[in-house]
């Protein structure tokens, strides 16, 4: 039998779950910052689009 208890045991897989988990943390901010920039340059691609439209209206 292993000289480790069982609380070191237990202690262990959660230190290395938690290690599990902060290694992707990124990956949250990255997937939020992609989509802001994608309906940024939406909005930008509709407004100009329309800004072109409202210029051959008027001549």
């Amino acid at each position: 039998m292993s000289n480790k208890s069982i609380e070191e045991d237990e202690l262990e897989s959660y230190e290395s779950h938690d290690e599990a988990e902060g290694d992707e943390i990124w990956l949250v901010s990255y997937s939020d910052m992609m989509t802001l920039l994608f309906g940024f340059f939406v909005l930008m691609y509709v407004f100009a689009k329309s800004d072109n439209a409202s210029k051959d209206v008027v001549k």
